[in-house]
């Protein structure tokens, strides 16, 4: 009885040790695969950007007379501040530059030649709000609001001479590419119409310079502050 005993359990202790053999080890879990985080917009911003203006100035007389049309272009430089609120891929905010102008031109065809006509947006600045469509690192966007500047105007050998601050209207968009947490390159084109600068010289004659047809194409880099990566 006691031999029949002694070998149950033995003959048990080796099926389980068997059948233990052929179970499959527990595997080891395996890493959290870390969720891609999207750029983010969101914060204040300010930075630096410089350009090419080019457009087209037209003097004119209260008699309707237009005394000269001619060209103007030129290079021009300066800063930016603004803010961004990115929700989804919407990205809004509101931006403000000042710049210094050097966009000017002259012609001798006026009706007092051999004088010149000459007109030059001396700077400028915008009051802009930004709509746009996030792809990641990517921005594109729309813009518009004020504009304003000082247009000088002169013409006939003095006989014409103003500078006056105009106000009026800029709209375009552009692209931003965020390089950085806080660093972003961008590309922006606006069309800007300032208001005509007069003056009256006499004998009831006024004269009118008009900065309405300018076009500005830019690039600019920001910094900014807060987001994440």
């Amino acid at each position: 009885m006691l031999r029949l005993l002694t070998s149950a359990i033995a003959f048990t202790f080796v099926s389980s040790t068997a059948f233990a053999a052929d179970l499959p080890l527990p595997e080891e879990p395996m890493p959290a695969t870390p969720v891609a985080t999207t750029y983010d917009w969101t914060g204040f911003y300010l930075g630096l950007n410089g350009g090419w203006g080019w457009g087209d100035t037209e003097h004119s007389n209260n008699l309707g007379v237009t005394t000269d049309d001619f060209d103007i272009d030129g290079a021009f430089a300066g800063g930016q501040v603004g803010y961004n609120f990115h929700w989804n891929r919407f990205v809004l905010g509101a931006e403000t530059d000042i710049q210094w102008s050097d966009i000017g031109g002259s012609s001798g065809n006026a009706v007092c030649f051999p004088d010149t006509c000459e007109t030059d947006i001396n700077w400028f600045g915008t009051v802009r709000g930004r709509a746009g469509v996030a792809f990641d690192r990517i921005l594109i966007y729309g813009t518009g609001g004020l504009a304003y500047g000082e247009v000088e105007a002169a013409c006939c050998g003095g006989g014409f001479d103003v500078t006056d601050t105009n106000v009026g209207w800029t709209a375009g968009g552009g692209v931003e590419v965020g390089i950085t947490r806080n660093l972003s390159f961008k590309g922006e084109y606006l069309f800007m119409n300032l208001d005509d600068v007069s003056e009256a010289v006499g004998a009831g004659l006024t004269v009118t310079a008009d900065a309405e047809h300018t076009n500005l194409v830019r690039g600019g880099i920001n910094w900014r502050f807060g987001g994440r990566p």
